[in-house]
């Protein structure tokens, strides 16, 4: 009971002091908070990338959302758009065109009568 005594009695003498404190610790905690909380949505505002405004709109006034989660949310988002992107231009792509076989090579009258020469000429023994 002796400290209860001896606390009140010092509260009641320096009560202005400690209200000064008490108001000075609350303006500084006021001040901190408001700085942190501005660079907050600083932070969050630098990941913008253009498409994502309403994302980084809404990830700036959540409170809680830092700028490295926003910029893991904004990527995120873009690879979820490219990805549809990607399916739709798919999905409008024409069909493929079947392959065509090459014709076969005609056998020419030309290259038959130089064959013809040569099996000549050969049974002649002029050509080996």
């Amino acid at each position: 009971m002796e400290s209860e005594a001896l606390t009140a009695e010092f509260r009641a003498e320096l009560k202005s002091e400690i209200e000064a404190l008490e108001q000075a610790a609350y303006e500084r905690g006021k001040a901190d908070g408001s700085t942190a909380e501005r660079e907050r949505i600083k932070s969050v505002e630098a990941q913008a990338v253009p498409g994502h405004e309403a994302l980084i709109a809404e990830l700036k006034f959540d409170g809680k959302t830092t700028g490295p989660e926003a910029a893991v949310k904004v990527l995120a988002a873009e690879k979820e758009k490219r990805a549809k992107t990607l399916a739709d231009l798919r999905a409008d792509a024409p069909a493929p065109v079947p392959h065509a076989e090459a014709p076969a090579p005609a056998d020419a009258p030309e290259e038959q009568q130089a064959a013809a020469t040569v099996e000549q000429a050969r049974k002649a023994g002029l050509v080996r």
